[in-house]
């Protein structure tokens, strides 16, 4: 399952089957936050308290886009959640690598 989410509030423990819940991985490059890795810790411990047993962030360059390496915890993610801001930044990011790549299992 892949969420994307822009606007409003919304519990991501909501939009996710117990199933779905062994390992999200959160996306958060498209949100212009400076502070992100300052944040890194409590975007874990919000998703861990609402029931996830593990949480990635997966938020790197273009550069590290293709390598294996960067994105393996796409490999046995159960759920991906692309908070929303610049979805510009997103498709600059990402478009065209092994993060796309990665993300169409979610969609296909």
């Amino acid at each position: 399952v892949i969420f994307v989410h822009g606007g409003g509030s919304v519990k991501a423990k909501d939009m996710f089957s117990e199933g779905q819940k062994d390992h999200l991985v959160v996306i958060p490059t498209a949100k212009k936050v400076d502070d992100l890795e300052e944040r890194m810790d409590r975007i874990v411990t919000k998703y861990t308290d609402q029931g996830f047993n593990k949480v990635s962030i997966l938020d790197i360059s273009s550069e590290e886009a293709n390598k294996p390496e960067a994105i393996s915890c796409l490999d046995d993610a159960t759920a991906v959640y692309i908070l929303g801001g610049y979805q510009s930044k997103l498709v600059g990011h990402y478009q065209g690598t092994l993060v796309e790549k990665g993300l169409q299992k979610f969609i296909a």
